[in-house]
């Protein structure tokens, strides 16, 4: 089982964004996730990004949207979460999003995919989650949030 501390670093986290739209969240999520890797670039991320959300919006609701894609030749998951000053608009029924968390996995990964989105998903549909994650300060007190044993289950 993967933890999100074992994936997510506090160097991949940005805190009251300035994003104005759905693409601009996605490209810097697609840097984020990339900055440290060779296997892939943040133009393929973004692209990938692009092509699952034609599938169907990862948009969850809450205010959160999920933006998620395997990549092959990739070692481990990696994932990245925004925090947006103002919500955008993210998906055609006007779901508007405040919270953007990117995870890009192993193209092998299909149990521990699914597993990470539910994880992630259970964070973001807990009120008081949000209500913290949304108060936090720095990188690190966001980092501390997603620890499983700080959240009610």
């Amino acid at each position: 089982m993967i933890n999100i501390n074992n994936i997510l670093t506090a160097d991949r986290i940005l805190l009251e964004c300035n994003i104005n739209s759905k693409k601009r969240a996605l490209e810097m999520l697609s840097k984020l996730l990339t900055e440290h890797l060779e296997e892939v670039s943040a133009k393929t991320v973004l692209s990938d990004f692009v092509e699952r959300e034609k599938l169907g919006s990862t948009a969850l609701g809450h205010s959160t949207a999920l933006p998620h894609i395997r990549i092959p030749n990739l070692e481990k998951p990696v994932a990245a979460f925004l925090q947006l000053h103002e919500p955008i608009e993210f998906d055609n029924d006007q779901n508007m999003v405040k919270f953007l968390f990117g995870l890009i996995v192993p193209e092998d990964y299909d149990e521990a995919h699914l597993h990470l989105l539910s994880q992630v998903a259970e964070f973001f549909h807990q009120e008081n989650f949000r209500e913290a994650i949304a108060k936090t300060q720095t990188p690190e007190e966001a980092l501390q949030l997603f620890d499983h044993e700080t959240i009610s289950k």
